[in-house]
């Protein structure tokens, strides 16, 4: 399990994203939402399944959108990963970047921006991209 990510959508509602080992489910990343301020959460949802690394990030966009991002993998090949959620339930899941690890996010103009750490060999460099 990783720290949980929060977030509040226009409409009020406080979401909250995590990553979870399975061991009371598949392993994966999930998230829930409170419609009450917090005092009551949804049951957890899957959002992306797969071996999660270190704490998600969750920033709310226009309209209730979501929007999350991730590490995936492990053992040299991890990568980054974004899942974009409208206020339907649809969710659109996307790599951002490969060999690389520890990302930032922000929107800008509803664009999303992500910096990161990539690895290559026993070199490291920032990379920023529009996701």
């Amino acid at each position: 399990m990783s720290g949980p990510a929060l977030a509040v959508g226009t409409d009020g509602d406080l979401r909250v994203l995590w990553c979870s080992g399975g061991s009371e489910g598949e392993t994966g990343l999930y998230w829930s939402e409170s419609r009450d301020g917090g005092r009551t959460f949804a049951p957890r949802k899957l959002l992306s399944s797969g071996q999660a690394s270190g704490t998600p990030l969750l920033l709310s966009g226009e309209g209730n959108t979501l929007t999350s991002v991730w590490g995936m993998g492990g053992g040299g090949s991890s990568h980054l990963m974004t899942a974009k959620g409208d206020a339907e339930g649809h969710i659109t899941e996307d790599i951002v970047a490969m060999s690389s690890e520890l990302p930032s996010a922000a929107t800008v103009g509803g664009k999303l921006f992500v910096a990161y750490i990539s690895k290559s060999g026993k070199r490291r460099g920032v990379w920023l991209t529009r996701a």
